[in-house]
């Protein structure tokens, strides 16, 4: 398993591998109100919430098209590849805020989101599977995971 790690870098939040290099990041682009975008390697990714009390979570490409959708109330995530849909789950238990994101079809564990105390502040860990290569998907994991803590 990788480690990577996030850190949080004025109004954004960065997040970097084992070996100091950036991944991507979340960004705010707006001052008027919650505008929050992803960029990874020079492509951005703009993030809507939808439905009522924001029960899902959008990520559109550059062109507008649906790349990623978190249904937050079944506790799901799409992703919308260029010929497969492809679907997680998201698990959790009550009493902490360490979620797992599994795949839907056999249960295998591809990312595991973890929080430290280290010196009177959290430290925020994402462990992924080795062979686990969508930075987008890891991304929008991480946003939807600092969500919990930002509230």
């Amino acid at each position: 398993m990788k480690l990577l790690t996030a850190k949080r870098v004025k109004s954004s939040w960065q997040l970097w591998d084992e070996h100091k290099n950036l991944v991507g990041e979340r960004v705010f682009v707006s001052f008027l109100w919650s505008h929050k975008q992803l960029k990874i390697k020079g492509e951005n990714y703009s993030i809507k919430n939808v439905g009522a009390f924001a029960g899902e979570i959008h990520y559109y490409n550059e062109s507008e098209r649906l790349m990623i959708k978190i249904d937050c109330v079944h506790q799901r995530i799409f992703y919308y590849g260029h010929s497969v849909t492809e679907i997680y789950c998201l698990k959790s238990k009550s009493w902490s805020k360490n979620t797992l994101l599994c795949k839907l079809e056999n249960d295998e564990v591809i990312m595991r989101f973890n929080y430290r105390w280290s010196f009177f502040k959290q430290t925020y860990e994402i462990e992924i599977e080795n062979d686990c290569k969508n930075n987008l998907l890891i991304l929008a994991f991480m946003d939807y995971n600092l969500r919990n803590f930002e509230d």
